[in-house]
């Protein structure tokens, strides 16, 4: 299958290939031998490698011959050299080659189709001697040995087609890191990197090599996303559920289920420990503790058992453990884990893994939107940081249609920070499992992952970093547990860092212990915030009272945090003191109202997104409002507070504008293999939406006001 452009490097499959030559000439050199092997997920594919000697119709210099050994005796009987590359082209197929100095054997292959009358074989590929420049600009060199030993690979079987191969393929897997270290993860930043190395290029061309076709194609032009049903990517699960399902217990005979489901007129019934009654328990039971019996089990159980089965205990034909989907998932989600699961019935569950719900596929019929739902399970199915990286990869296609087909951008943020979660939640098991196998065990007492910042909002954009935490239970042997999360933490956000999702610049991670504790030391932390007031504190609270759980034991994360919310309401000087961080804020416009840029360019993170999320936040922790949504909180200020309601509403207009202009520009960047930032352009704005992005940054002017005149009327 060819790649797309937005197909991460760790999980590209490729053809690493090189050759040998009768000299370095590319107008008269010829070509006696082909080396491919492939590589896939990180690592050398075993067995799947190709080796071709040719007979190049000329004798081999001896210089040449004792280069690479190969001697005119060899290659007699051998294949042409255009029967070789048409070997070679058969074993890439569609996919991208690596090489290193590929121009010089491209050069080779167009002389050789010359020679043969034949078009030329110029495959996509990327440069291993360009990626190198790219992710160490400061290597006095670039050859092959040169670039193996900057990295530590071993130089074995040099010069030899298959030898260089191979150590090119670990030099490109090396390779790997350092160039995610400078934003480069995707074919497209891969070959945009590369191309921008015009010196170079320009060099290798005027040497008689070629220059190898784009790798990737832009990111309108492939996926599975150009038309999909969007309503599922709009709507959460919650809307159409059916609300409180009726319990049985698993002792109940399967003739008594069969008639409470026939007289509710429901397809399936949920089941407890014990003989039950209809009455509903006195708190939602765990999703963990159920059962699921379903109208074509109790088909199933009659035609193996005939009538006696009626009189068996339902149990015995329960499916167990239930596949559940939370109630704040949006309608994608369940559609895909029906489908992977094979499933028609899924039971809903709250943040804390409580039933509240069944959705039937009968409820989704007419929701479908084929293989393009598998985004989230993808996610949450990966085996390996490759695969993770390959679903994760996808996030932009999914919001370039949204876009295209007019969905609401808080929706498609919505979508976007729900599976930034399903990362770190995958990464987080992932992790625990590597730990288990190394023998570390798993976790000492329960834990919580958790979201901070703008994926804690839900309003995460393309260019989203790790904004984590991470709390845990108190545990009888602290030292011991400490240790463990240390470890469990910074295993975690290696694997985020290499899925696709970079560490956080500010160094907001799991990794660091400042971002990872007990209960009781975050209960600390937060008296010492709000005590203390530094600026440093502000920044804390900044990120952390926007929390939302996204793995592990969820109710571990509510309770810290109320516990947060609780101690800081009410707090006027605290509040103060965060709203200071709007003080100084003036809309970047001109004295004539017109948009003030930078080089053309307006920042509208540092313009309208940064601010109205500060002013939100402060209100809602002011205020004790336990919510997270920066939308929802302006809402509820608003109602508390009707004479600022007015100001506020603007504020979320201006906010969405802010958003639906920058994942446009963002989706722009990544089909042009750039790395999406927090800029747009303002000459590539439309008049109308230059008009409307004026009028939102003005609606912010009174920002500073608006927050002093809401905390004084508490």
């Amino acid at each position: 299958m060819s790649p797309g452009s937005s197909t991460p490097l760790i999980a590209l499959e490729a053809v690493v290939f090189d050759t040998e030559t009768t000299g370095l000439d590319t107008a008269s050199a010829r070509l006696v031998q082909i080396g491919a092997l492939t590589v896939a997920s990180g690592d050398l594919v075993a067995g799947e490698e190709h080796v071709q000697l040719v007979d190049p119709g000329t004798p081999i210099p001896e210089a040449s011959t004792g280069i690479h050994g190969i001697t005119d005796e060899m290659v007699r009987g051998a294949p042409s050299a255009a029967e070789a590359i048409e070997g070679l082209r058969a074993f890439v197929g569609e996919r991208v080659t690596v090489g290193h100095t590929t121009g010089f054997d491209l050069a080779i292959f167009q002389a050789e189709a010359r020679r043969a009358g034949a078009p030329a074989y110029r495959p996509r590929g990327l440069d291993t001697r360009l990626l190198a420049e790219v992710a160490n600009p400061a290597l006095p060199g670039y050859s092959l040995d040169m670039v193996a030993a900057w990295l530590g690979v071993p130089v074995e079987g040099r010069h030899s087609a298959l030898g260089d191969a191979r150590i090119t393929a670990r030099v490109f897997l090396g390779l790997l890191p350092h160039l995610a270290a400078r934003g480069v993860r995707t074919l497209a930043q891969a070959d945009a990197a590369c191309r921008r190395l015009t010196r170079v290029l320009d060099d290798q061309v005027s040497a008689g090599w070629v220059e190898p076709p784009a790798v990737a194609a832009g990111l309108a032009a492939e996926g599975a996303f150009a038309r999909i049903d969007t309503y599922p990517y709009r709507h959460r699960v919650g809307e159409i559920m059916t609300p409180d399902p009726v319990l049985a217990g698993m002792g109940d005979t399967l003739g008594t289920c069969a008639a409470r489901m026939g007289a509710r007129r429901m397809s399936s019934l949920f089941l407890r420990e014990g003989a039950g009654t209809e009455e509903a328990p006195a708190s939602p039971p765990q999703v963990s503790a159920l059962g699921i019996i379903t109208e074509r089990d109790v088909l199933r159980a009659l035609s193996a058992y005939g009538a006696a089965a009626l009189d068996m205990p339902a149990g015995r034909f329960m499916s167990r453990p239930l596949v559940s989907v939370p109630a704040e998932a949006f309608l994608y989600r369940a559609l895909g884990r029906m489908a992977d699961h094979g499933l028609r019935h899924l039971a809903v569950a709250d943040e804390g893994g409580a039933l509240v719900g069944v959705v039937a596929a009968r409820d989704l019929l007419r929701l479908r939107a084929g293989e393009a739902l598998s985004l989230g399970d993808e996610i949450d199915q990966a085996e390996t940081v490759a695969q993770l990286a390959l679903a994760w990869a996808r996030l932009p296609e999914v919001a370039a249609s949204l876009l295209g087909e007019e969905v609401g951008v808080n929706d498609i943020v919505g979508v976007i920070s729900r599976e930034v979660g399903a990362l770190v939640r995958s990464a987080g098991r992932l992790a625990e499992a590597e730990m288990i196998a190394a023998g570390a065990g798993g976790a000492p007492v329960p834990y919580a992952l958790l979201l901070l910042g703008s994926a804690g909002r839900g309003e995460c954009l393309l260019n989203t970093d790790q904004d984590t935490a991470l709390v845990y239970a108190e545990a009888m042997d602290r030292e011991g547990a400490e240790q463990w999360f240390a470890a469990f933490g910074a295993r975690v956000t290696e694997i985020l860092d290499a899925a696709g999702l970079p560490r956080c610049p500010g160094g907001v991670m799991m990794a660091r212990s400042e971002w990872r504790g007990s209960i009781n030391q975050w209960c600390e932390r937060i008296d010492l915030w709000l005590s203390r007031s530094q600026p440093q504190d502000v920044l804390n609270v900044g990120v952390f009272f926007d929390l939302r759980p996204v793995g592990g034991t969820a109710a571990l994360a509510e309770d810290l945090m109320r516990t947060a919310y609780a101690r800081a309401r009410g707090r006027t000087g605290f509040a103060r003191m965060l709203a200071g961080e709007l003080d100084s804020y003036r809309p970047p416009l001109t004295l004539f109202r017109r948009l003030k840029t930078v080089e053309g360019r307006l920042d509208l993170k540092r313009a309208v997104l940064f601010p109205v999320a500060v002013a939100a936040r402060t209100l809602a922790i002011h205020e004790g409002v336990l919510l997270r949504e920066t939308p929802a909180r302006l809402a509820a200020i608003g109602e508390r507070h009707p004479a600022a309601a007015s100001d506020l509403a603007a504020l979320a207009r201006a906010r969405d504008l802010a958003l639906r202009l920058l994942l446009r520009a963002q989706l722009d960047a990544i089909a042009a293999g750039a790395s999406p930032g927090e800029q747009v352009s303002a000459r590539e704005l439309s008049r109308s939406d230059a008009a409307a992005l004026r009028g939102a940054v003005q609606a912010l002017a009174p920002l500073p006001e608006i927050l002093r005149g809401v905390l004084a009327n508490r």
